[in-house]
């Protein structure tokens, strides 16, 4: 509500600061696109002034806009300095299990195109000949693929789980230590310069 006795506002033709171009006022054409485009800011009563009315712009002193630098010329990459102090165990567990069971996968695919690359040059068939002469007929029974799989994959899931304890472990006691020092791993980070 205004007060009938005070003196009504002026507007930024008398008392206040006028509008940067492309900021609000009477443009036409590709300026009224402007306009639409960057409305005016809104109005703030100005303190100490009474009755007065001043506008407020983004941008530097005086309505005006403030300068743009280009990447290019700045003086200096930005760098930012982070300290990392703790590692959450349980993330890093179930990311470290997740990484293990992504290389078991992998080691299992290892194992079955290896096993067919010897199949095919006839090394399992020779070497079941040669433990068959010296062992015995049913030695030859221990090189065929269901066993080599089963021992392959048994040794896979043993790395994936020791692995991961160890990884676990690993944080427990690099948060150990960080916290005894009072610090941690310090990195830098810096954007890259073009």
């Amino acid at each position: 509500m205004t007060d009938p006795t005070e003196p009504a506002a002026e507007g930024p033709e008398t008392g206040g600061s006028t509008p940067a171009p492309g900021y609000g006022g009477s443009e036409t054409g590709a300026s009224a696109a402007a306009t639409t485009a960057f409305p005016a800011a809104p109005q703030h009563r100005a303190e100490g002034v009474s009755g007065g009315v001043s506008r407020a712009h983004s941008g530097g002193a005086a309505g005006r806009a403030a300068p743009v630098v280009p990447p290019t010329e700045r003086r200096g990459p930005l760098e930012s300095v982070l300290v990392l102090k703790r590692i959450d165990p349980w993330s890093a567990f179930t990311t470290v299990l997740g990484l293990m069971f992504a290389l078991y996968l992998v080691w299992m695919v290892a194992i079955g195109v290896t096993y067919l690359l010897l199949s095919g040059m006839g090394v399992w068939d020779r070497l079941g000949g040669l433990l068959s002469g010296v062992a015995g007929d049913e030695s030859a029974s221990v090189i065929g693929p269901s066993t080599i799989f089963l021992y392959s994959g048994g040794v896979g899931l043993l790395n994936v789980l020791l692995l991961s304890i160890l990884a676990t472990l690993a944080v427990f006691i690099y948060n150990l230590a960080a916290g005894l020092t009072g610090g941690g791993v310090q990195v830098t980070l810096s954007d890259r310069r073009v």
